[in-house]
């Protein structure tokens, strides 16, 4: 144990032998509420362990004796061994090995696990919620370890940051956080997103590309055969927990997804991103046969708080007057021009679309961005103009490379930042709460702490408080955040009379 977090150990040499428990007979061995998971031996619910050799279940005083006992088996059958599944926190532990370990063999175990553990029955893709789901937790959570099949080279010597430790990093948070307790685990997507949605959104051609692993190598992107249905089962996820949000299963819900997809063009990749994630939910719920009714939402909001700009959702909807997309961000780094030319203000829209693309682009300060400053920003520019615009359902893009701790943004937002902001845009009333947080970037410590303070206030909306340490905010709003957005608000009166630029004057501290 290191602060909280469970080292894997990967190479595991052991698991070469025969797992008896399949993730279909998990339901035999362990019971429908798996508080009531019993020790075989002494009879205690508390911090049980199941042996995936012989399905039986022991508490943490008998399962090492238990393992030994087969551990003296291996050494006349190498079909034995043990290894045991922690029903507390679902990591996997090997007698052997003395560790925890991660490997894709025993995935799919777990994810069956999760979805045991934490969703309320069966029929949660059922046409109509249940009573007992009505009364259960209704955030939503998706999560698909599959796409941990998306890795970096190994051979170029390069180090990259979008990796599926990241992911892992996010998922061993919210155990020990216990947050999953809180939320709705969604069944895995099986099928695909239809053509015409993904079409949409990328050319054929471009996909073709993907499909193949034909996409040139490049210092932002990399590519492997399973990169095209990782990226896929990305999308999906979105666009299904989207679904379940607008439908009234769900009244909000996070998508812990990867590769990231705001920066992905119509005919390439950018960043990171391989298929625009969030452009293709948003096309999803505009589509009726995809929703299954002809209700679908006529006004949705993109929020981004990604420390760099989503140029490519940008694209997607800059002539559309359906959907807003608005981007806090950073422009100007200490050495000039950060990441693209894409995110200026007076980038704001083309056509129907015109006053629909609201970008605040963040200049340079010794020492970032904090709390205050972007809720600030929220406060006088974004939400006002939301508010006006009327937006059905917001899905946002969630970029946690703002944080104090993270490798490539060096600005200060911290837990209270994140959880704020996702609580400032409940405040939209058009929208009836109904959020919908895709994962984008974040490449250090301050990721799943962001994640975490992000589904507690989507919890919270729809739930009541959850017992856990609040954050604090610990800054002050800048003047530059201030003058910053003063001009934002000059530039888009124009389109929104609802923006009162003295109330930025009045607040002026120098």
């Amino acid at each position: 144990d290191k602060g909280g977090y469970v080292d894997l150990h990967r190479l595991c040499p052991h698991l070469h032998t025969k797992i008896n428990i399949s993730p279909e007979s998990l339901t035999k061995h362990i019971p429908s509420h798996f508080k009531q998971a019993a020790c075989l031996d002494c009879g205690d619910i508390s911090e049980n362990w199941l042996c995936l050799f012989c399905g039986e279940i022991r508490c943490s005083r008998y399962v090492k004796s238990h393992n030994e006992e087969h551990w003296l088996q291996t050494l006349s059958s190498p079909d034995d061994h043990s290894i045991s599944l922690s029903l507390s926190d679902l990591n996997v532990w090997c007698y052997l090995c003395n560790a925890y370990i991660a490997h894709q063999k025993i995935r799919p175990i777990i994810q069956r696990a999760e979805q045991l553990k934490f969703a309320v029955d069966e029929n949660v893709r059922s046409n109509q919620p249940t009573e007992e789901w009505r009364r259960e937790y209704r955030t939503g959570f998706y999560y698909d370890q599959r796409v941990q099949d998306h890795v970096p080279p190994t051979n170029d010597g390069r180090v990259y940051l979008e990796s599926p430790e990241r992911i892992e990093d996010i998922i061993r948070y919210l155990k020990f956080t216990r947050d999953l307790e809180h939320l709705r685990t969604l069944p895995l997507v099986e099928s695909e997103l239809p053509s015409r949605i993904l079409e949409k959104v990328h050319s054929k051609e471009y996909l073709q590309s993907l499909r193949a692993n034909d996409v040139p190598p490049s210092l932002d992107h990399y590519t492997n055969e399973n990169s095209f249905n990782c990226a896929k089962l990305a999308a999906s996820g979105l666009a299904s927990i989207s679904k379940d949000v607008w439908t009234g299963k769900l009244d909000n819900g996070f998508a812990i997804i990867r590769p990231p997809g705001h920066h992905a063009h119509r005919d390439r990749p950018e960043g990171f991103c391989l298929l625009n994630n969030v452009a293709i939910a948003v096309v999803a719920l505009q589509d009726c046969e995809f929703i299954g009714s002809d209700h679908v939402p006529e006004r949705i909001l993109i929020f981004d708080f990604d420390f760099h700009h989503g140029n490519g959702v940008q694209e997607c909807f800059y002539q559309s007057s359906r959907v807003m997309y608005q981007s806090i961000h950073r422009y100007e780094h200490d050495e000039g021009l950060f990441y693209n030319d894409e995110g200026k203000i007076e980038f704001d829209g083309e056509g129907d679309g015109k006053g629909y693309n609201v970008n605040l682009p963040l200049r340079y300060i010794p020492g970032g961005y904090g709390d205050l400053d972007y809720l600030e920003a929220l406060r006088k520019l974004f939400i006002p103009i939301a508010k006006q615009f009327r937006p059905e359902i917001i899905i946002v893009c969630g970029g946690f490379d703002s944080s104090v701790h993270d490798r490539i943004g060096r600005d200060r937002v911290t837990s209270y930042g994140y959880k704020m902001m996702i609580k400032s845009l409940m405040e939209i009333e058009s929208a009836q709460g109904r959020i919908v947080v895709g994962l984008e970037g974040g490449y250090g410590p301050g990721t799943p702490e962001g994640v975490s303070a992000c589904l507690r206030s989507l919890v919270e909306h729809s739930f009541g408080p959850v017992v856990g340490q609040e954050p604090t905010r610990t800054d002050e709003i800048s003047t530059e955040m201030i003058d910053q957005i003063h001009d934002a608000i000059d530039h888009f009166s124009r389109f929104w009379p609802t923006l009162d630029a003295q109330a930025v004057h009045s607040s002026h501290r120098g």
